[in-house]
């Protein structure tokens, strides 16, 4: 494994920049980008195939709610008439005359008004044994074919209770749906059953608006067979159901809630809704039928267009890196090393100053240097032999020099300077904030020292920090600066802040179930500046609050006591939430420091207390 480990490293020492940057580019982005995009491509398939779902789902809750809304229609008017004293009155009257029976008649008009006011009801009627009423089309005689009838028989058991049935019209030529009650009854009275009749017509109008195919079933008590009573939908398969309806209508089809039926060869996605709500009873039913070769389509169609995508991703990305090694990195490489071997073949006569900030401007600027060094350093060995040892002390001194410029921090700061203009240039808007963000909290750390700041820049050096943290977090983390512009001068202690943010942040945001916020705010007294770090975070168990608020009330040293019950990060110089609260006692004095206030699952909220020394 070593000896193949060893071939390996030497087989890449053998190749040209350009091509490991080419293999370094397949290796960390062209083989992560084909296994992104297929995990993309199968999670937006997902959620396609579950939204086109969920509006299938909502599409049957509307349709459910409109076919309730004409079937309360029905119900409502039975209500109103059965609770009708003015019809009790015409049923129980005993007629003496036509004349008597026809004014009475006449006078009850409500019939008429309600069938001219919905438009859904084709009929409403009653049918008594009251041999004095004569048949008029509302009010009709019992007969004895009238009593055979299915609907009778049920709406006479039924105790005044509706019940609904599917009745043929042979004068309209269509079947009609039926809501049917006895009427109030009482020993020795005539005996009426109300009929409320809707044109079933009306179900075909309301479900061809829908995207759905519906077919509406009713319930026969007694008899798991389902009457059929309407189907539409804008969908063109009714000839596919129309051969089927027998065996939609058989109590074995609703054996489940949902599933999928294959009907002639093709599948649907079912859903049967039972609706409720009409009656105490749940007469009706309907199946809402989905093409699964629709759900298959949008399926084939997202992958497709997701292997597109990641496929000109891929082409794009390999065309600009090659591009770029090539013109960019390679060239000036090249260009390098041709000098390069100019100076190790002895001649120091050249010039490979290449422009740019980048470690290879750094690396021709830094060989020219030492091509000088070394024509100096010939020179003076020519001049005088005594002076061999003052000039091996120089050459060590200028040598480290060199090697002092060389880990210069700005070169540091130089080289994220040129991997955010690399990000720009690559149009990588993330990265190159990211870079600049730590560039600005490098610098501002090396600036610093333990010197005071003000508080304006205490509160900039935070915000890069809050920068960096939000392009990790996204959405999950918000912030807000309140300090007031009288204070923004003020000279404070470095690093306060920041250190109680990362605390904010780690222990309190970041193990938080959706997002969190982060608010800094100051109060100003004659005495004192306060201020506030606070986060609706997770907070902190009230024991641990306890031991973490013994440890700050400590005059003594605090740490070890304090990272035993409370351990949090620890920054470049050791920072944490107990460092905070030390050096303001070691640098301002016992009454300053550090208080905390925490509730479990509800935030967590940090007061420094600062001396107000108006501004110095």
């Amino acid at each position: 494994m070593k000896k193949l480990i060893e071939k390996f490293n030497k087989l890449l020492n053998n190749l040209n920049i350009r091509v490991k940057l080419l293999i370094s580019f397949f290796l960390a982005v062209f083989i992560p980008v084909i296994i992104l995009g297929v995990i993309f491509i199968n999670r937006t398939v997902d959620i396609t195939r579950d939204f086109t779902v969920r509006n299938f789902l909502v599409d049957v809750e509307r349709i459910e709610k409109k076919i309730i809304d004409t079937l309360k229609t029905a119900k409502t008017l039975s209500d109103r008439f059965y609770v009708d004293e003015r019809l009790k009155s015409i049923l129980i009257n005993n007629f003496t005359s036509l004349f008597e029976l026809t004014e009475v008649l006449n006078k009850y008009t409500d019939f008429d008004y309600y069938l001219q006011l919905y438009k859904e009801i084709v009929s409403i009627r009653v049918y008594t044994t009251n041999v004095t009423i004569k048949e008029n089309w509302r009010f009709m005689n019992v007969t004895p074919q009238v009593e055979e009838t299915f609907w009778y028989q049920q709406a006479k058991g039924n105790q005044g209770k509706p019940v609904w049935s599917l009745v043929p019209d042979k004068v309209m030529g269509k079947t009609l749906l039926r809501l049917a009650r006895s009427m109030p009854f009482f020993e020795g009275m005539p005996f009426s059953i109300l009929t409320v009749d809707i044109d079933t017509d009306i179900f075909s109008s309301l479900l061809n608006e829908e995207a759905v195919f519906i077919l509406l079933f009713l319930n026969t008590p007694g008899n798991e067979e389902k009457s059929f009573v309407s189907s539409g939908g804008k969908m063109d398969i009714r000839k596919d159901i129309e051969q089927e309806k027998l065996l939609l209508s058989s109590g074995s089809f609703f054996n489940e809630k949902m599933n999928t039926v294959t009907i002639n060869a093709k599948s649907f996605y079912k859903v049967i809704q039972f609706i409720e709500g009409i009656t105490f009873l749940t007469p009706f039913s309907f199946i809402a039928l989905f093409p699964m070769e629709q759900l298959n389509t949008n399926k084939r169609n997202m992958l497709s267009a997701g292997f597109v995508l990641v496929l000109i991703c891929l082409i794009v990305s390999s065309v600009l890196i090659y591009i770029f090694s090539q013109y960019f990195i390679s060239k000036r490489i090249r260009l390098l090393g041709t000098e390069m071997h100019k100076i190790a073949s002895g001649n120091l006569d050249v010039s490979i100053e290449l422009e740019g900030k980048d470690e290879i401007g750094y690396l021709s600027r830094d060989i020219m240097k030492m091509i000088h060094s070394l024509k100096e350093l010939m020179k003076k060995v020519y001049e005088a032999d005594l002076q061999k040892k003052q000039f091996e002390v120089k050459q060590k001194d200028m040598e480290f020099k060199l090697l002092a410029s060389q880990i210069n921090p700005h070169f540091f700061f130089n080289a994220l300077e040129t991997i955010r203009a690399k990000a720009r240039s690559n149009r990588i808007g993330e990265l190159e904030e990211i870079v600049k963000s730590l560039g600005r909290i490098m610098r501002k750390s090396l600036e610093i020292q333990q010197n005071p700041v003000s508080v304006e820049s205490e509160i900039e050096f935070t915000l890069h920090y809050l920068e960096i943290q939000k392009y990790r977090f996204e959405e999950k983390l918000e912030y807000e600066i309140k300090i007031s512009e009288t204070i923004k001068e003020f000279k404070i202690i470095p690093h306060l802040f920041q250190p109680l943010v990362e605390n904010a942040i780690i222990h309190g945001i970041e193990q938080k179930i959706g997002g969190g916020k982060i608010i800094i705010s100051s109060s100003v007294t004659s005495s004192s500046i306060l201020f506030i770090i606070e986060d609706n975070g997770m907070g902190i168990k009230e024991e641990k609050l306890a031991k973490i608020k013994r440890a700050l009330s400590f005059k003594g040293e605090m740490e070890e006591s304090f990272k035993s019950t409370y351990p949090d990060s620890n920054g470049p110089h050791g920072i944490g939430l107990i460092n905070v609260h030390h050096r303001i006692r070691l640098y301002y004095g016992i009454p300053y420091g550090l208080t905390i206030e925490s509730m479990e699952n509800a935030g967590t909220k940090v007061e420094i207390i600062l001396p107000n020394a108006g501004g110095k």
